[in-house]
């Protein structure tokens, strides 16, 4: 299991799903994706952005998701957890998806937009996840956000 920002989970999905892979880190990113650079719109869905982003809602958002396209989160996730950057914060989340892009470049590029559409969908289901346009958007708020911030 990934080294995740809160709690790990166990796996209910034998087919393993996001609950295996680890929702905490969906979560994370969701919660960045939530108020960074402005709270997400809610597009007719009741409360703040954050207050949309639970488990529940991920594992749903998850489970719209291609074969593929969830090895390709797994794969995001565990480039996120590799960057050695604090998680816990949504500036923490921008500033390691941009730092693991800027190490990486292309070679991660399509893994951090499907953990980003993925965590775009849990904060509102008006949103497809296996879609790359709201997670490209995004990503490029958090590219030029790392290149403002001190190593």
């Amino acid at each position: 299991m990934l080294s995740s920002p809160g709690v790990a989970f166990a796996s209910t999905n034998p087919a393993g799903g996001l609950v295996a892979a680890d929702p905490g880190w969906v979560c994370a990113v969701a919660r960045a994706v939530a108020v960074r650079p402005v709270e997400f719109p809610g597009f007719g869905e009741p409360g703040p952005a954050q207050s949309r982003v639970t488990i529940s809602r991920a594992e749903t958002a998850a489970a719209r998701l291609t074969p593929d396209r969830m090895r390709l989160v797994r794969r995001g996730m565990s480039e996120l957890a590799g960057a050695n950057v604090a998680t816990t914060t949504a500036d923490g989340v921008v500033l390691a998806a941009g730092r693991v892009f800027r190490a990486k470049g292309a070679a991660v590029d399509a893994a951090l937009r499907a953990l980003v559409a993925v965590a775009v969908a849990t904060v509102s289901a008006h949103y497809d996840p296996n879609a790359d346009a709201p997670a490209e958007l995004w990503l490029s708020f958090a590219r030029s956000y790392c290149l403002r911030v001190p190593r």
